[in-house]
């Protein structure tokens, strides 16, 4: 699944609005859950190297523990303990670890494919440290690698061929790597996702390029492989990331770049089914996907290429939700399902690598639903001298309002109080703080929040 943007192992606050308006969507608790919010980690800020934290793909293992490969003047891998974070180099050489692509083994050993050096490449850590090969040794060829371990633990990776702008397939076994073309008809291979099927046979969705910009799909079985057009009503498959069912039906998370909207194709025995995620803005790029123990999807993405606020969106009985996590410039997400079903994110963020996770501290899985608040506007957006703020409450209850820089500090309580229900107005005037981006955070009860990016200007 390329993002998680690619993480090989199937499991598997908020706006920063240029717009003035935005409907806010907060979490309520269910009535066996205590509370539940989402708690963000800054995991590699790295100094003075540039870019650290783009590329990142998140696995958790087998106790839940994150475990991220990215790129950061080389490839990185961060993991996290009851001690905190480690990072530590996996390749040091040429642009290694851009395109990275990360599973677990069942023993939790790392296995990452990526482009390094202008190739493919490959790198497993064992108790002796970390092994590197390249995997296909052609010029420019790697970039949007995918990776997915079968059930020996053996690699498979799908990736772009750019120079022959082809969609390929690498695996390896006793006998070492094999190489295959997927797709070689005309501009293919961008985006690509890879999950195998229960047994071991490979599923990619990829885009085609010029002139189609298509979304695609292949599989593979014992008779060869099969490709199907997904989505060809204009310029679909940006960032498509790909999850299997138990049954073995692929399901599809991508970009719509004609109407920059967040879609999600689900397959059946009746053919494809093609839903609109999210609608609301310039949405769905950096997207991951994967399906919950109920076969739901949810998707980590961004909302826009300037704003980039990290959303996560995901679908129940009743429809598709969707929430703002991060106001921080989001970018290359990667999301992974825990054992009771709650998302991990891994992203790249304004100061690094960064990786948010749901968290609930009631005693049982909770049941998350849905709730709108009404209206949040702001105005203006940015602002020079005061800002306003406009909001409803569908209830009564404790409202906590205040400014955050984009470190997380508390600069500022705009408000602090119970109120009723109805429309709430609430105006602030900055002083003594200096010119910024912060974000604007609102809770209720101490259970919903909401974020919004604001920029104050002198």
């Amino acid at each position: 699944m390329h993002g998680r943007q690619g993480s090989g192992a199937p499991p598997r606050h908020t706006p920063f609005a240029a717009l003035s308006e935005l409907t806010c969507v907060l979490v309520a608790l269910s009535a066996t859950a205590l509370a539940q919010t989402w708690e963000i980690e800054v995991v590699d800020s790295a100094g003075s190297v540039p870019n650290v934290g783009t590329y990142t793909s998140l696995a958790l293992d087998s106790a839940g523990g994150p475990h991220i490969s990215y790129y950061g003047g080389g490839l990185r891998f961060a993991s996290r303990d009851a001690s905190g974070w480690h990072v530590e180099m996996a390749d040091t050489t040429g642009a290694a670890g851009q395109h990275s692509s990360l599973a677990l083994d069942g023993a939790g050993a790392p296995h990452i494919g990526y482009y390094g050096s202008y190739h493919l490449k490959y790198a497993c850590r064992t108790a002796s440290g970390w092994h590197v090969e390249t995997v296909d040794a052609a010029l420019y060829v790697g970039k949007y690698a995918s990776l997915a371990l079968d059930t020996a633990g053996w690699p498979h990776i799908s990736y772009w061929d750019w120079p022959n702008a082809d969609l390929k397939h690498a695996w390896r076994d006793t006998s070492g790597w094999h190489l295959e073309i997927v797709d070689a008809t005309g501009d293919v291979g961008y985006h690509t996702s890879l999950a195998l099927d229960g047994e071991g046979w490979p599923h990619i969705s990829y885009q085609a390029g010029t002139p189609e910009f298509d979304l695609k799909y292949g599989h593979r079985d014992a008779s060869g492989w099969h490709i199907e057009t997904v989505d060809a009503t204009g310029f679909q498959g940006y960032h498509t990331s790909l999850d299997l069912d138990d049954s073995g039906f692929p399901h599809i998370a991508y970009g719509d770049m004609s109407t920059s909207d967040l879609r999600y194709a689900r397959r059946d025995a009746l053919g494809w089914h093609i839903e609109t995620a999210d609608a609301m803005g310039d949405v769905g790029q950096y997207n991951s996907l994967a399906l919950d123990a109920s076969g739901h999807p949810h998707i980590s993405y961004c909302r826009d290429a300037s704003n980039s606020d990290l959303k996560h969106a995901w679908r129940d009985a009743s429809g598709w939700h969707t929430e703002f996590v991060d106001g921080a410039r989001a970018e290359y997400t990667s999301i992974a399902l825990d054992r009771a079903g709650l998302p991990h994110i891994s992203y790249h963020a304004d100061i690094g690598l960064r990786y948010a996770k749901f968290v609930s501290t009631g005693g049982e899985t909770p049941l998350v639903e849905p709730m709108v608040i009404g209206l949040l506007s702001v105005s203006p957006n940015p602002f020079t001298s005061a800002i306003s703020l406009t909001y409803s409450l569908p209830q009564p209850g404790a409202q906590h309002l205040a400014l955050y820089d984009v470190l997380g500090r508390m600069i500022a309580v705009l408000k602090d109080g119970f109120s009723c229900e109805g429309t709430q107005q609430v105006t602030w005037s900055p002083k003594g703080v200096p010119a910024g981006a912060y974000l604007l955070r609102l809770s209720v009860d101490g259970t919903a929040s909401a974020t919004q990016r604001v920029v104050y200007v002198r």
